[in-house]
């Protein structure tokens, strides 16, 4: 038994003087985010603000609040000589123009965070076409090398916005899971699908689930805080577009993790979103095409009819007949239709009367030429 404690308490010891030793970085230092770091970071800077035992603390370029990551996200920022010494990079009006770099911060890295990923890239893409414009009458060959560097940073935007998109599609599947122990039949539904038909990212993630009539309050916390989940804030039914919605019970909104994008959980009465087994079984769907899970039969416009469950996404015959046509039908005028129409200026917004009409006389025209 002695020998036993005696490793016991080596172990301890030297865990403690693991924790003990001296950590990688200090606050204060420029770091990088490796291929390791959450969602799109993996190449970020950011400064070290707080250091504890076994994590750190990083406020990334471009963001407001500093986040918690594990020492293998990230590595210590390396200098450029143009950084360093002055006197390297000057020439390169290409890359480093000297004028465009302040105390060593360039000033696309500061148009970069203070437009967005989709600012940004209509940003390159006006630069690119205009170096591409003048390129013969200026400065010929030093402007098509400038076009290409405003192409590659738009290359890189693309390249994030997708690896974000998936990750977030990661980030609904790790949800479901959880949020299916407590409903089988939840289901992801609204913004995020039609987003990211769109190949964008989606503001937030909003699942459906059915709780019983007797389900208090405190009692779904507490459901969800074992999940693994923590509740941002105090459920309730705080915005307009919630009170055609009779259903609807409570709205949570919840972060996961470590992950960036809110959850929204939408807990509604029993039996509004319908039998999972009659529209949907995992491997594609169950009824006539156009039918729809009850809950989303109510939502209010045709550009909100996609839905996910089982780690699949299901895309309706009016979805896609408004993607095609470019017509969105709404039931009645809430703010989410107004902020699809700024969202969306291509798209005509009609009543869902007049979109059925005009579908129907679109696919008996379509039936005729086919």
């Amino acid at each position: 038994m002695g020998s036993y404690s005696e490793g016991i308490k080596q172990v301890f010891k030297e865990t403690r003087d693991m924790v003990k030793k001296e950590p990688k970085f200090q606050i204060g230092d420029r770091v990088v985010g490796t291929h390791k770091a959450y969602l799109h970071r993996g190449g970020k800077r950011g400064q070290i603000t707080e250091v504890s035992s076994l994590h750190y603390w990083v406020l990334w370029e471009g963001e407001t609040e500093d986040h918690l990551v594990r020492p293998e996200e990230i590595s210590k920022e390396v200098l450029k000589e143009s950084q360093e010494d002055s006197a390297e990079y000057p020439q390169d009006t290409v890359n480093h123009p000297s004028h465009y770099n302040q105390d060593g911060i360039e000033a696309i890295e500061a148009i970069r965070a203070s437009l967005g990923p989709d600012g940004f890239q209509a940003y390159c893409k006006g630069n690119c076409m205009k170096y591409l414009w003048r390129y013969k009458y200026k400065n010929g060959v030093e402007d098509l090398k400038k076009a290409q560097v405003y192409l590659n940073w738009m290359v890189e935007e693309v390249e994030k916005m997708k690896v974000s998109v998936e990750s977030q599609k990661e980030l609904s599947r790790l949800v479901y899971n959880k949020l299916s122990i407590i409903d089988p039949r939840c289901l992801l539904a609204g913004g995020a699908p039609r987003d990211w038909y769109f190949g964008e990212l989606a503001k937030d993630l909003d699942f459906y689930i059915e709780t019983p009539p007797d389900r208090r309050c405190y009692e779904t916390e507490d459901v969800f805080e074992k999940l693994g989940f923590k509740v941002e804030e105090s459920p309730g039914i705080k915005d307009e577009q919630y009170e055609m919605m009779p259903c609807l019970k409570r709205v949570w909104n919840l972060s996961f993790d470590a992950w960036d994008t809110p959850i929204q959980v939408m807990e509604i009465t029993h039996g509004a979103i319908g039998e999972k087994e009659f529209w949907f079984n995992g491997t594609g769907p169950q009824m006539e095409p156009g039918d729809l899970p009850l809950v989303v039969e109510e939502f209010n416009n045709t550009l909100s009819y996609g839905w996910s469950a089982y780690g699949l996404t299901q895309y309706p015959k009016d979805f896609l007949f408004s993607v095609k046509h470019k017509v969105v039908g709404y039931k009645y005028d809430a703010p989410n239709v107004e902020k699809l129409r700024e969202k969306y200026p291509n798209f005509n917004f009609v009543p869902i009367e007049d979109f059925k009409t005009y579908k129907k006389i679109m696919e008996q025209s379509e039936g005729l030429h086919a």
